[in-house]
């Protein structure tokens, strides 16, 4: 009998083990995240347990409060929790930590202390209950695989000290165990339980010394469908579109839980822009631009819609322009023609419209009367409001690849520099206004003309000569790529295949060292970075090089899994790409990021890398959890509701029947048990053989079989309901004799 004060020795010396696995295995938790094996968080993992295992004594001492003293605690815990993961400061982050094991992002305290209340009250309660209450093998095994199952998932090993003080502890425990029943109708006789046990932990740790993992940070294949339908039925409510101070909605979206926020309707998908930046500060590293956000014309409609490729080869055409000397080919007969799109925003109001690069016009359709803005770097917003959660408008543009896929810009067209380029559209310019005779304002040449014209100078105000200068190392590697290269397209394309070559690795997961994180780290050290980090390094090797480039954050567009002819753009599709203005050709999209859609100028196209959703991983590992848990205790309370079941159907049918059924369970059971066969025994012989077996008579169930079943007598529900307490009974029985049996071999 063991007092009932927490610190007498009895029951410190009872709480001692218990307590020594807890620690252990928090221990080995923190570790994975800390790499130390004492810290602070595990001081406090110690002493939520003291406190929890207190709490525990309380509860059995005062069994009227246990109820609401263990929902309160747990509330306690849930609320504190809960409080942590609002107060820390990248929330969607957690779950990348969690599952990288720290290797991809910084540990904080909120992290930490998250994971060390959460893990502490729950394994503290559970080895109170199991250590005292009554004790399992196996539950004590699957405390154990706590840590092994995160250290796995974080594809790092756990350490060999670890894994064998906590193996040592389970073996302590159940041998603890044993002796305690040792004194009473237990003996420990044999090696057998111990041997079992012992071997069952040494394969626990050899799996998770053992196993194979991978030697860098871990990627999970998404269950996207999973996660984007899964939470809040794949809408992104709680966020909306704002124009940023400076560079960082990319990055800033990929922090989000994943969530569907445009459908777009089109068969051609592109580069939709949010926001353009053109100065890059290097103290803080990012960029920002010149011009606030929000300032732009009305009147952009028409110059967009002559920004015509087909228009402008009339024009030069009929203006004998001398840029058609440079032309390689000898016919051009590529369209470029007019796509339209309908885009429907998902529960996602925002500042801005998203659209291509060269958009000639975009209406609201529920607000028809309302102008549409454009500012000079080709960013579009409302001129009245804001766009609502699920406003719709339509786009129309031209496909930011022609020039890439017609051949325009090796056709010869762009052999110019801007010099040069802009003087040839002054000729002919000049041809319209002189020399054709015609109405020149309202001839198509001409407003192609002086709609690239216009583009031309407007686009100076980008160019490398207008920004303060790159880095020597940036402008070294960017003298060594584009040496003996001429013209833009040229240099753009060669500093866009540098990036892409392989040598580069496009990593969500990855963060530079604080201290490093610069384009210089990005480029000459880990060569490892997300689409920012390309984009940032393109636009600076492109200024290096003369270039006139600009920083540009918006989405990409994949075609809908259960919708054909529908593109979606989710929270994680964010994107950071480059434009790069070229003389003969306007801007152009050179995308540097490998996994990347490579768009127009890049002479190609691939497929967008599947990037890592943390929180997908994370909802997933605790649905399957979840479902485990839930089957393991249905199996384990199986036979527990179908005995409940059994002794509910004898209560609503007929005792004779009732006194059949009660039989029929008995001889199936003593057959499975003993392994006899009883098919072939009459009542008698089964009952002499249970009495001889167990000791115990079975009459109360066979004397009213027989003489319901071979007399056809009368049964009360008394007899049905004796007969199955008796059968409960004997069932236990032997057992229990059949246990002994196994350890005295």
């Amino acid at each position: 009998m063991h007092t009932h004060s927490f610190f007498s020795k009895e029951n410190l010396m009872r709480k001692a083990l218990p307590y020594l696995f807890t620690t252990a295995l928090m221990a080995a938790i923190a570790n994975l995240y800390l790499k130390t094996y004492f810290n602070i968080y595990t001081l406090i993992a110690i002493i939520l347990t003291a406190l929890v295992y207190a709490m525990c004594d309380f509860m059995t001492r005062h069994k009227l409060l246990a109820v609401p003293v263990y929902l309160l605690a747990g509330f306690g815990t849930g609320f504190a929790i809960i409080s942590l993961f609002i107060a820390s400061p990248s929330r969607m982050l957690f779950f990348e930590w969690f599952m990288t094991g720290g290797e991809t992002v910084d540990t904080i305290p909120q992290y930490m202390l998250i994971l060390i209340i959460g893990f502490g009250f729950f394994i503290s309660s559970v080895t109170y209950y199991f250590s005292h209450v009554i004790y399992r093998v196996a539950i004590f095994t699957l405390l154990s695989l706590i840590p092994c199952a995160i250290y796995v998932k974080a594809a790092q090993t756990v350490p060999l000290a670890l894994a064998a003080v906590i193996a040592a502890l389970n073996i302590f425990l159940f041998i603890a165990d044993v002796r305690r029943k040792a004194s009473a109708e237990y003996s420990f006789k044999g090696s057998f339980g111990t041997t079992a046990y012992v071997d069952f932990a040494a394969a626990a740790v050899l799996i998770a010394v053992l196993l194979p993992k991978p030697s860098v940070a871990p990627y999970y294949e998404k269950f996207e469908e999973f996660s984007n339908r899964f939470a809040f039925w794949g809408k992104a409510s709680g966020i909306s579109g704002e124009y940023m101070e400076h560079s960082g909605n990319a990055d800033a979206y990929q922090e989000i839980e994943n969530k569907l926020i445009y459908n777009v309707y089109t068969d051609t998908p592109q580069y939709f822009k949010i926001q353009v930046f053109d100065v890059y500060d290097s103290e803080n590293r990012w960029w920002i631009s010149s011009e606030q956000p929000g300032n732009g014309v009305k009147d952009w409609q028409d110059a967009a819609l002559h920004q015509n490729f087909s228009n402008l080869l009339t024009a030069y055409t009929e203006s004998g322009s001398e840029i058609l000397s440079k032309q390689k080919t000898a016919v051009y007969t590529e369209e470029d023609v007019l796509k339209t799109a309908r885009v429907q925003s998902v529960d996602y109001p925002s500042q801005f419209i998203i659209a291509p690069l060269r958009t000639i016009g975009t209406e609201l359709l529920n607000r028809p009367n309302e102008a549409v803005l454009r500012s000079r770097a080709y960013e579009f917003f409302p001129s009245a409001t804001s766009l609502r959660a699920n406003d719709i408008f339509t786009l129309g543009y031209y496909d930011q690849n022609f020039t890439a896929d017609s051949g325009w810009l090796t056709s010869g067209m762009c052999d110019l520099t801007y010099d040069e380029f802009t003087a040839a559209l002054t000729s002919s310019l000049s041809w319209y206004v002189y020399d054709s005779g015609r109405e020149y304002e309202s001839d198509s040449g001409f407003k192609s003309l002086r709609a690239f014209a216009e583009e031309a100078s407007r686009a100076e105000k980008f160019s490398a000569e207008n920004y303060a200068p790159v880095s020597d190392e940036i402008q070294q590697l960017s003298d060594q790529l584009t040496a003996g290269l001429v013209y833009d397209y040229q240099k753009a394309d060669a500093l866009a295949r540098y990036l892409r070559s392989g040598s580069f690795t496009y990593d969500l997961a990855y963060r530079a060292p604080e201290e490093s994180d610069t384009p210089e780290y990005f480029l000459f050290n880990s060569r490892r970075g997300t689409c920012s980090d390309f984009s940032t390094s393109f636009c600076l090797l492109a200024r290096g090089a003369g270039l006139t480039v600009r920083y540009v954050e918006g989405f990409t567009a994949d075609p809908s899994e259960l919708y054909p002819g529908v593109y979606e753009i989710y929270t994680e599709d964010a994107h950071a790409y480059p434009e790069v203005y070229i003389p003969g050709a306007g801007w152009v999209i050179y995308d540097p990021t490998p996994a990347a859609s490579e768009s127009a100028g890049s002479g190609g196209s691939g497929e967008t890398e599947e990037e890592t959703d943390y929180l997908a991983v994370f909802i997933t590992c605790l649905g399957i959890f979840i479902s485990v848990a839930a089957v393991v205790v249905l199996i384990a309370f199986l036979p527990l509701l179908e005995r409940k079941f059994f002794s509910l159907k004898l209560k609503r049918i007929p005792p004779e029947k009732g006194i059949v059924l009660v039989y029929g369970r008995l001889s199936a059971s003593v057959e499975r048990l003993c392994g006899i066969e009883t098919a072939v025994m009459t009542s008698s012989q089964l009952g002499r053989f249970i009495l001889d077996y167990t000791g115990v008579s079975a009459d109360d169930i066979i004397l009213p079989f027989e003489r319901s079943f071979y007399g056809e007598l009368p049964c009360t529900y008394e007899e049905t309901f004796a007969a199955d307490l008796l059968l409960t009974e004997l069932t236990s029985t032997v057992k229990s004799i059949n246990k002994e049996k196994r350890k005295a071999k």
